[in-house]
């Protein structure tokens, strides 16, 4: 049997060769290296990147990020469909859809649809509505009754129908998934903060809600940070969770519709939160021509609590003085500031002597 010294002496010997082994390679790689960047440097020529390159690099890189994006959102249908399998415990339809963008950039359309119900296949191209990457990551898909809702935890199956695009009559269901907008009843790592309206539990991310405002600033990380956000009695429950899923991510924020502008802009006002302050009011201004004389009423009701001098009311006192007197008299202006009352009837009669002016110019 070998010692120890024996097998330290051999151990150092190896050691000692492999560094003289190294060396002598490294020696004739320098060597080598010049002559082999002078082989190269003939046979690559360098030059700068001519408008055709770019435009090539730009077309390879968009295909790259369609390729990307239509992998997710085959991952996002699978999921869906997994979902789905476990809510109702039975197979449905298997549904691909791929996406591609009109030409002219101003509308999506599916250019292959097909669906497979229960292993066999249909008889022909099938047309969906517009199924954005956007609905599938939390926003409503389609109005349904709860009555038509299987519901298991925050997922939703509806039955949508689907129509022929050929003209035939005949048309199938298919189930797909639509998410439910979180309620913050449930404590996260990140929605630490406890608020309490109307007797009922909120949770929050603090530092988020700091960020649109001074109030919610000033409770969470002032004296009394420590304690649970009480609200007062004029704050309701409902009104205060659609704040939330306006302004945070459940999982997806809810947009900022007409449906939902008047609640949204009072909270805002409440609370102070700027940025949601401006999203309604470019809502308001988008679709003051398209609202009816109730709902551009109750519009400018929202407006004349936030700030009657604002842009936006001069754009409501306009469209309101456009409507006949016996509509007007209809609505309720007790409810309305005396001050924007006399505008809207200002603008009124300045109108009408706009008109009679212009009249009496062509006779």
């Amino acid at each position: 049997m070998l010692n120890e010294t024996t097998l330290k002496t051999a151990k150092q010997t190896l050691e000692k060769r492999a560094a003289e082994l190294g060396i002598q390679m490294g020696r004739e790689l320098t060597s080598l290296l010049p002559k082999a960047l002078e082989q190269l440097s003939s046979h690559v020529t360098l030059r700068f990147p001519t408008r055709f390159d770019r435009r090539q690099l730009i077309e390879e890189d968009a295909y790259h990020k369609s390729v990307i994006r239509r992998t997710e959102q085959n991952r996002q249908i699978s999921e869906m469909d997994q979902q789905i399998k476990q809510a109702t415990g039975r197979s449905r339809e298997k549904m691909t859809v791929r996406f591609a963008r009109h030409r002219n950039r101003r509308s999506l359309k599916a250019r292959e649809e097909t669906v497979d119900r229960n292993g066999q296949e249909s008889d022909g191209p099938y047309q969906i509505l517009h199924l954005r990457v956007s609905m599938l990551m939390g926003l409503v898909l389609t109005g349904s009754r709860a009555s038509d809702m299987i519901r298991d935890g925050k997922a939703v199956t509806v039955q949508v129908p689907m129509y022929s695009t050929t003209g035939s009559t005949h048309s199938t269901t298919t189930t797909v998934a639509k998410f439910l907008y979180d309620d913050f009843s449930t404590p996260t790592p990140l929605r630490s903060a406890r608020v309490i309206v109307e007797g009922r539990s909120v949770y929050v991310n603090p530092g988020w809600l700091a960020e649109f405002s001074n109030f919610f600033a000033t409770m969470f990380f002032g004296k009394s940070a420590d304690e649970d956000l009480t609200l007062g009695d004029d704050v309701s429950y409902e009104h205060f969770i659609e704040l939330l899923r306006v302004a945070c991510y459940c999982p997806a924020r809810k947009p900022i519709t007409i449906a939902n502008v008047t609640i949204v802009l009072k909270m805002a006002c409440y609370f102070g939160m700027k940025p949601l302050i401006e999203k309604c009011e470019d809502v308001i201004a988008r679709k003051a021509s398209t609202l009816d004389r109730v709902k551009l009423f109750q519009i400018a009701c929202a407006v004349a609590e936030h700030d009657r001098f604002s842009p936006t009311m001069t754009l409501l006192i306009d469209k309101l003085s456009t409507m006949k007197r016996e509509e007007l008299s209809k609505l309720h202006f007790s409810q309305v500031p005396g001050d924007v009352v006399a505008d809207v009837f200002a603008a009124k009669m300045k109108r009408s002597e706009m008109k009679r002016k212009k009249w009496c110019c062509f006779l």
